[in-house]
């Protein structure tokens, strides 16, 4: 099983469907894998009890399927990860129209006049305040997936939690995922920096016009 590319080029419709067949996948996959051991299992005891040529061939055969299983649950699960990442239907997608939307959002209330500002800046502050969390919300989990492929490269955890759960299935694959994530991160968090700026500024403006009204709750 090969890897799949970053899905750039797939509509999110298709990356939905994708990561769907993936995690379809996965399952099959840990379905064969875990009979496979099973049968390795019993066929090492025997060929141990009977050590006849015939049995520690078959027994050979087996742990050969079992490393093969093995390897594409780790590129199937890489595969679900990076996609999950950073496809078109992933975090990073996510927090992109997430930022979009904050800043159209934004953009509506910049537009209102003073006086509609004084008189709704309790209900219009509360309403940036809670969107400004669902965004934040989606770029975390971006800088949280930048972290666990930075994890896999430097391997240094005490566990080797993420070292052992995301194998990249050739040697060109972590490396370049990586730098696309951390980019992309940067990039959304740069995004969210200007929008919250945005946003401080526009709830300072309806306190202001609200304190100067005597409506300031």
């Amino acid at each position: 099983m090969e890897a799949v590319g970053d899905g750039s080029a797939l509509s999110k419709r298709q990356a939905q469907k994708r990561i769907l067949q993936l995690q379809n996948a996965l399952v099959e996959v840990m379905k064969h894998r875990a009979s496979t051991v099973a049968h390795e299992r019993r066929l090492t005891q025997l060929a141990l009890a009977e050590p006849l040529e015939v049995e520690r061939a078959i027994a050979a055969e087996m742990s050969a399927a079992v490393a093969r299983l093995q390897a594409a649950v780790a590129t199937v699960t890489w595969n679900l990860h990076v996609q999950a990442a950073q496809g078109p239907a992933g975090a990073l997608a996510s927090a992109r129209d997430a930022l979009a939307l904050m800043r159209a959002s934004v953009a509506k209330v910049e537009a209102l006049s003073a006086d509609v500002l004084a008189r709704r800046q309790a209900a219009l502050i509360a309403r940036l305040d809670r969107e400004m969390r669902q965004v934040k919300m989606c770029v975390a989990v971006t800088i949280a997936d930048q972290k666990r492929f930075a994890a896999v490269a430097r391997d240094d955890e005490p566990d080797g939690f993420w070292a052992g759960r995301l194998r990249p299935p050739d040697p060109e694959a972590l490396p370049r995922v990586l730098a696309a994530q951390t980019t992309a991160v940067e990039d959304v968090k740069q995004q969210l920096r200007d929008v919250n700026d945005r946003v401080e500024m526009v709830k300072r403006r309806a306190r202001i016009e609200a304190a100067s009204r005597g409506l300031l709750k």
